[in-house]
């Protein structure tokens, strides 16, 4: 797997720099070893992004970890450690202390966890490296959108949904997706889950209320 470096424009201010000391010392070595001497990047389909230790804060890892973030809203604690991304923002993290590390993703048009690898040797060989296989659904969606709108993928953005599936908005029809900043779907998604949580099944939602100012989403019934 080779990584490319993200080209980081003036868009965001704040770099982040992290000393490779303050990764937790329990992950993977093979992991340890990629994020020092890379500093993160794109895979060269640009299907996915790893986290680095320099950046701004949508590319540093240890700032997209903290806790008051993002992950408040989908339950994500310390021990679940984040390290790369995918275009549609599937999160993927260490298991921490559990399975020896085993890697999971999160998929946040649904707030749901799965299991994806036994070890960072295995995520690379069997996920990353053969993501045409194993994305092949997803990626067909996502080339139909590129193709259809003359677009391609930008820095920190997610193919992210205008009507969201949890509110039984289409995964695949390409109107209904757009390029989203990577933390507003994370965190929009995010807040419509929760809230989502304890409404009785069949409540009809009247509207969902955006302030982008205040970072967050109000469910009208």
């Amino acid at each position: 797997m080779l990584l490319k470096e993200i080209s980081q424009s003036s868009k965001f201010d704040e770099i982040f720099v992290t000393s490779a000391d303050a990764i937790p010392g329990d992950l993977p070595e093979d992991y340890l070893n990629l994020i020092k001497e890379t500093n993160g990047g794109l895979t060269e389909d640009k299907v996915f992004h790893f986290f680095g230790i320099k950046g701004y804060l949508r590319h540093n890892v240890i700032e997209w970890n903290k806790a008051g973030l993002w992950k408040k809203h989908y339950d994500l604690d310390e021990q679940s450690f984040i390290f790369a991304q995918d275009l549609f923002g599937d999160q993927y993290f260490f298991k921490r202390g559990n399975r020896g590390n085993a890697i999971y993703f999160l998929n946040p048009s649904n707030g749901q966890t799965y299991f994806t690898a036994d070890t960072f040797a295995d995520f690379i060989e069997d996920v990353v490296d053969d993501s045409e296989e194993m994305l092949v659904e997803k990626l067909a969606i996502a080339r139909n959108f590129f193709n259809k709108y003359s677009l391609d993928w930008e820095p920190f953005k997610h193919l992210s949904y205008k009507h969201p599936p949890i509110l039984n908005g289409s995964e695949e029809d390409p109107d209904n997706i757009e390029l989203c900043d990577s933390l507003a779907n994370l965190s929009f998604t995010g807040q419509l889950i929760e809230q989502l949580k304890n409404v009785p099944e069949g409540t009809v939602v009247k509207d969902v209320q955006i302030d982008k100012e205040a970072n967050s989403v109000t469910l009208i019934y």
